[in-house]
């Protein structure tokens, strides 16, 4: 699992104006909890300058994994996510390798974190709306989600299905964003860039996904999908940096297969976190050298 998606405490978007009232009839409104776009004419529009597609029946927008992940899906976040999010990082296995966020974790900050989400995703569609195409203000793509027949067949169950009812399930976070505590690049920038390309911002990429959900490859299927769909051909990103402990050996293992360069001397790399004896159940506290990942366009 590769660490990190939410950010730093200090950093959580503050509680935003009540997402339910639709800024314009071809925009953005939040339906049961699910952010959507409802007007056709706009969401056409959208596939025909993104990849991203619509869920037929709530016009949500995502990004579907490639095989053998057909399951799984991408999309912004929901109201609903804030009981699986504080869910997952109540979890002793997932929390170790979130160094930056209080354990036990509380769920008004999932709520919190999700209300900041859905302004950041309105915000994407209404420069969408303008024609504001490239760049992308951001990522609307946030949680993994697999879907499942109703009827208790299980995980992973769906294929070649028709007779069933099916329904979502939160599988967990990933995290594309301006990484604003970092603020000089590591990497050169070049000439032969397209001139709407970001020369400045740094981007992080990041994900957390459920325990039982872990080394299976679905993590890494869905940052590759989110690294190589959304944040090179939309946001423009240039330079990307992802941060692990020097023990997540499955994560240091995906940043080095897409690309990433390990950066010894780098912000932050080097340095030592120290993880409370509370997110893992030891007898006193533990040190972990974090490391830097990063990836620059060629």
């Amino acid at each position: 699992m590769a660490q990190a998606t939410l950010p730093p405490e200090s950093t959580v978007p503050p509680s935003s104006p009540s997402s339910s009232s639709p800024p314009s009839p071809s925009s953005s409104i939040i339906v049961k909890g699910i952010f959507t776009i409802p007007d056709p004419t706009f969401r056409a529009s959208i596939s025909t300058h993104t990849p991203l597609l619509f869920e037929p029946a709530t016009h949500e927008p995502y990004l579907p994994l490639p095989a053998p992940f057909e399951r799984f899906r991408l999309t912004p976040n929901r109201e609903s996510d804030a009981v699986d999010i504080t869910e997952m990082m109540n979890d002793a296995k997932v929390a170790y390798w979130m160094g930056n966020h209080p354990f036990p974790f509380p769920a008004d900050r999932a709520s919190g974190w999700i209300r900041g989400e859905l302004e950041l995703t309105r915000e994407v569609f209404e420069g969408f709306r303008k024609g504001e195409w490239v760049p992308a203000k951001g990522s609307p793509l946030k949680v993994i989600r697999e879907t499942v027949a109703v009827g208790g067949r299980g995980q992973g169950e769906v294929d070649g299905d028709t007779t069933h009812d099916r329904r979502d399930v939160y599988v967990g976070d990933v995290d594309f964003r301006h990484a604003h505590w970092w603020t000089e690049r590591l990497t050169p920038v070049k000439e032969g860039w397209e001139g709407w390309r970001d020369r400045e911002r740094i981007w992080s990429i990041g994900a957390a996904l459920k325990s039982s959900y872990h080394n299976q490859g679905i993590g890494s299927a869905a940052l590759l999908l989110l690294f190589t769909q959304w944040g090179i051909p939309q946001i423009g990103a240039t330079e990307v940096r992802a941060e692990t402990f020097a023990s997540n050996v499955g994560s240091n293992r995906i940043w080095e297969k897409l690309g990433f360069v390990l950066h010894e001397h780098g912000e932050g790399s080097g340095s030592v976190r120290v993880v409370p004896k509370e997110k893992f159940g030891g007898e006193e506290d533990r040190e972990e050298e974090e490391r830097v990942w990063v990836w620059s366009l060629p």
